[in-house]
């Protein structure tokens, strides 16, 4: 009982690694397409929880951003022509959207290599956290396109020649690291018709500003959270 409210009978909805193999129940992954609206996903019952399956396809996987997605049915414009869902994080997803169905997703390592090369490597001493975007878009800017160069690992390196060569500080070098790495995600979609932008605070002015200079129009920029809510409530 919490504010007068009794709780027991509640449904709760699982999704992510709790129906992985280290979660609460393995469940298979559903294989695209999918309906937008979560038609085509498993869920499995279990009491009053509701443990839902990720998704892949012939060449990848996702579990938890499923329901984002599904989240975003009726926040989008349904069209017969691709649409992509952009959703930045650890591991950010670039959705494809079409007629109602979720046809292709690709997985990118974005964030993970940012935290391991930002601490564990040789850029680390580089490298400082502490600063703010709209006192380092120079720094950023530049970052993008050499992410988008297609010579990633030698750009990744310039983090430390801007420092030893250039005297560029650790906070420009946190987001000229930040930018090469996100260029390099976002090259696939520079000559894309738009994205839908899903994403929470933490990503939302990092990924706006860098479709801005890549010149990737952003449709909608949808609320990663409500996102989740939504299709959550909705599987």
């Amino acid at each position: 009982m919490k504010a007068g409210l009794a709780l027991n009978d509640v449904p709760v909805m699982l999704s992510g690694m709790a129906s992985s193999s280290i979660g609460m129940l393995e469940l298979p992954y559903a294989r695209l397409p999918v309906g937008l609206d979560g038609a085509g996903l498993a869920v499995h019952r279990v009491g009053r929880f509701g443990i839902i399956s990720g998704v892949c396809s012939n060449d990848d996987v996702m579990r938890g951003e499923e329901t984002k997605i599904v989240g975003c049915n009726g926040m989008i414009e349904r069209s017969a022509v691709e649409q992509w869902l952009l959703l930045p994080g650890t591991h950010p997803k670039h959705i494809v959207v079409k007629g109602g169905q979720v046809t292709g997703l690709k997985t990118y390592m974005t964030g993970e290599i940012f935290d391991l090369l930002s601490k564990q490597s040789v850029l680390a001493a580089s490298v400082c956290g502490v600063g703010k975007l709209e006192e380092n878009k120079d720094a950023f800017a530049r970052g993008l396109q050499a992410g988008i160069s297609g010579d990633l690992l030698h750009e990744l390196f310039m983090v430390r020649t801007n420092q030893l060569l250039y005297q560029q500080a650790p906070e420009q070098n946190h987001f000229y690291l930040s930018g090469v790495l996100i260029g390099s995600e976002l090259a696939g979609l520079v000559d894309c018709a738009g994205v839908h932008l899903v994403t929470g605070p933490a990503h939302r002015a990092l990924y706006a500003l860098a479709c801005e200079l890549l010149h990737i129009p952003v449709m909608t920029i949808i609320d990663a959270d409500e996102a989740l809510i939504r299709g959550n409530g909705c599987c």
